[in-house]
């Protein structure tokens, strides 16, 4: 190949681009006359029919305004034709009625007539002067000459007055709408003469840049002949200096897999344990979120590290980053008994942690709380301290309970002495009942005594020796009936003493009764008295103190007591009287599951759905019949063949007083029966009134 022959072709194909270049620019200005006739002729098309539109519509809206015209003078000639025929005034006065509309250029004439069809009175124009004469009729050449006219009834009060006609200038439209056509075909010839500058415009453009593109191609050509043998050597050298490259590309492609097996191994390794550190972050990171508890690090000088959400909430705070921005100190918070805080940081310097620690601390809102805390010392390899870590709870409800369980073990020697007197008092009323019945017993044997005594006999005996007196002698001794009466009355006597002593006995036993009795009343009258105390309560601690109440004798009755205690609310009750309802429902329960296989006794606390709080004692013991179901509260009503029916019976009016619903639920004999002490929702303060509730003594 000779250094020319490139040029050569180079030539070639410039000249091809040049002639391509000028058939491009035939062909542009050919295509671009073509376009601007079609759209000449469309648009002079769409220009002939906007045109027709426009003349209909301007006819139209001439017709509408002679029309309403025409309306406005009947309308207003109505009046004036029922006053000029009623009263006969003078027809000159419609003039002035007509005379304004004349100033319209497109209203030729005006003509009038009664409510008889006769000439009235007609107003029109002759050159630039207006007409007007009464009873006169428009002339028919003047009719022929404006045929457009509009015909209206003149009405007054619904009743025909007349006839308006009004001519219409047809001449006068005409040359509105000529004038209207005029303007638009000036638009039209100005858009058409705008656009084929537009097109024309466009060619020398064009031109000049053909032009340009063939002095370009020209010139470009041979600086690109002469550069292409220059490129075809480098392109030999760069072959050449390719085919050494791939050469040693190859061999270190080779090295490069030979090192990248090895990277792969090792990175495998990597991600196996990048996967199990990932697992175990997880891991931890939700155990430190999740977690109930709060989870903390500090410095040794108490700057919160990092600390999770539950520690933030124990202290009140929204959120970690709010307990980190506003706690500068969290020893001084959780512990703030300076000596005791003290005690607490040289105890894990010494010992290197502490466990359970409890201390009084406050919230964001500057409430006392009680914290539990455990925690441990972080050292490095020299021994220093680098942070403390650690974990605590919130036992303020826990400590307030063992205050209150203080208390209320105080209390509950009395409350235990107010149910034994209950107790007591039920015996009473028991053995009262039985006293009386053993004074009717021994009053029905009294009365049976006498009247069965013998005492009648002697009477009889008295009445014979009576009879006898005068031979009393004679008739003792000689007589059959005489000679029975002295052992008769021997015998009389013995018997009257025996029933005589029997009946003191009675008697006597009838004056114990009394006494008994009376002593019974007199203990009585010791316990008299009754009081409700409306506090705030945990049914929780409730129950727990009636299970206390019972442990003994449900541990030697070998009763398994299951607690299921959900989150609820405090309610507001009598501690006694709820205390009095719970232990006589525990109470109910182990008897209930005397003799019985399996002694299981479920205590449940839940809320539901309808917002009551409910506190459940349930037992596996003998259950309830379905008719007894009805009864079980009533009073006296038992199913224990040594029960009284005094306890289900106060218990339910022990839950009225407090506001509360005591209810049961069995699903037969043999399984079990479950007692439910339901609280209603509790009030928000709003619907109270805002009213803050108070202990109440009623």
């Amino acid at each position: 190949m000779t250094p020319k022959t490139p040029g050569r072709r180079v030539f070639l194909v410039a000249a091809l681009f040049v002639a391509a270049f000028v058939l491009y620019g035939i062909f542009f200005y050919v295509s671009q006359q073509r376009i601007l006739k079609s759209i000449i002729a469309t648009k002079a098309e769409s220009n002939q029919s906007y045109f027709k539109e426009k003349e209909a519509e301007e006819i139209s809206r001439l017709n509408a305004r002679a029309e309403s015209i025409c309306g406005t003078i009947a309308q207003l000639s109505a009046g004036q034709l029922e006053n000029s025929q009623s009263f006969n005034l003078l027809k000159e006065g419609i003039a002035a009625t007509l005379e304004p509309f004349m100033d319209y250029s497109e209203i030729a004439g005006i003509e009038v007539t009664d409510k008889d069809n006769r000439a009235y009175a007609a107003m029109w124009r002759e050159g630039s002067a207006v007409r007007f004469r009464t009873n006169y009729a428009l002339p028919g050449s003047f009719r022929a000459k404006y045929v457009g006219a509009v015909r209206k009834t003149a009405t007054a009060e619904g009743k025909k007055q007349g006839t308006v006609t009004v001519y219409v200038d047809d001449h006068t439209i005409s040359m509105a709408v000529a004038r209207i056509k005029d303007e638009m075909q000036h638009s039209a010839d100005a858009e058409m003469l705008t656009l084929r500058g537009h097109f024309n415009g466009k060619l020398i453009p064009q031109a000049a840049v053909l032009l340009f593109g063939i002095v370009f191609i020209v010139v470009s050509s041979r600086m690109v002949g002469k550069s292409y043998v220059l490129i075809e050597k480098q392109r030999r050298e760069l072959e050449v200096f390719n085919r050494q490259l791939e050469r040693r590309v190859e061999e270190r492609t080779r090295e490069l897999a030979e090192q990248f097996g090895k990277v792969s191994a090792l990175n495998v390794g990597m991600q196996v344990e990048i996967k199990e550190r990932e697992k175990a972050e997880r891991k931890y990171r939700a155990i430190f979120e999740n977690a109930t508890e709060g989870i903390f690090q500090s410095s040794p000088t108490g700057e919160i590290i990092s600390a999770n959400l539950a520690l933030a909430r124990i202290l009140g705070y929204a959120s970690p980053e709010e307990l980190r921005a506003v706690s500068a100190n969290l020893f001084s918070q959780i512990c703030t008994d300076a000596g005791q805080r003290q005690e607490a940081l040289a105890g894990i310097q010494k010992n290197g942690f502490i466990s359970q620690f409890e201390s009084a601390g406050t919230r964001k809102d500057g409430a006392s709380i009680w914290i539990s805390i455990s925690a441990r010392l972080v050292t490095d390899a020299a021994g220093s301290t680098l942070f403390y870590e650690g974990t605590l709870r919130d036992v303020t409800r826990r400590r307030l309970a063992e205050a209150e369980r203080q208390e209320l073990q105080t209390r509950l020697v009395g409350i235990s002495r107010q149910a034994g007197m209950a107790e007591v008092a039920t015996g009473v009323l028991h053995n009262v009942g039985n006293v009386l019945n053993s004074v009717n017993v021994s009053t029905a044997v009294v009365s049976e005594r006498i009247q069965q005594s013998r005492l009648p006999r002697l009477t009889q005996v008295a009445d014979l020796i009576v009879s006898h007196k005068a031979d009393l002698g004679d008739f003792l001794t000689n007589d059959e009936r005489g000679r029975k009466v002295p052992q008769f009355l021997v015998d009389l006597s013995r018997h009257l003493s025996g029933e005589t002593q029997a009946i003191l006995d009675e008697m006597r036993t009838m004056s114990g009764h009394v006494d008994h009795i009376k002593q019974i009343v007199s203990t009585q009258q010791n316990y008299a008295g009754v009081s409700c105390v409306l506090e705030t309560l945990d049914l929780r601690d409730q129950i727990d103190d009636a299970l206390k109440i019972h442990a003994a004798v449900l541990e030697a009755s070998d009763v398994q007591v299951v607690r299921e205690y959900g989150e609820v609310p405090d309610v507001e009750g009598d501690r006694h009287k709820v205390l009095q309802i719970m232990v006589n429902l525990v109470s109910n329960a182990k008897h209930a599951m005397a003799g019985r296989s399996t002694k299981v006794l479920t205590v449940k606390t839940f809320v539901a759905d309808d917002g009551a709080v409910k506190a459940v004692v349930q037992d596996t013991g003998c259950g309830i019949a379905p008719e007894n179901l009805a009864r079980i509260f009533s009073y006296g009503f038992t199913t224990k063949a040594d029960g009284h029916g005094f306890g289900l019976h106060s218990s339910i009016l022990a839950s009225k007083d407090i506001k509360a619903e005591l209810k049961v639920h069995s699903d037969g004999v043999g399984h079990g029966a479950s007692f439910s002490l339901e609280f209603p929702a509790a009030k928000t303060a709003a619907e109270d009134g805002g009213v803050a509730r108070h202990a109440v003594l009623v």
